[in-house]
């Protein structure tokens, strides 16, 4: 999908390598380097989809620890929890471009605060 490298090809100009993965029914492209993952999954007949993946972090005891979020989780966590993003290909890559930043440099605290938040949240309510 020509879209998703001409949106997303801003990943490479800061460092990131690319891979493309084609089934004839789902389209991926990971962008990588060091510490961090982008995903973008595109199948048939269904939006795209973005996942942020940190790729610095090791096991957790912790029940609730994720290393995978989606684009839209962080786009809540930045703008607000009722925030959306456009399910379009151009729409993802610009909220990746303007909330994207601190992650795409591999530091995901908003989004472990975020998911750690939830945790202790279902854990008062399951006492």
């Amino acid at each position: 999908m020509r879209q998703v490298d001409q949106q997303f090809g801003f990943l490479q100009a800061l460092g990131f390598s690319r891979d493309i993965q084609d089934s004839g029914r789902e389209y991926c492209v990971t962008f990588s380097k060091q510490n961090v993952a982008v995903v973008i999954t595109y199948e048939l007949g269904s939006p795209p989809f973005v996942t942020l993946k940190d790729r610095s972090t090791r096991e957790s005891p912790e029940w609730w620890f994720r290393d995978r979020f989606g684009l839209h989780e962080l786009v809540q966590e930045v703008v607000g929890a009722t925030a959306a993003i456009p399910d379009n290909v151009p729409g993802q890559a610009e909220a990746l471009r303007r909330f994207g930043s601190s992650v795409l440099a591999g530091d995901f605290r908003v989004l472990h605060e975020r998911q750690r938040r939830l945790g202790v949240a279902v854990e008062k309510n399951r006492a």
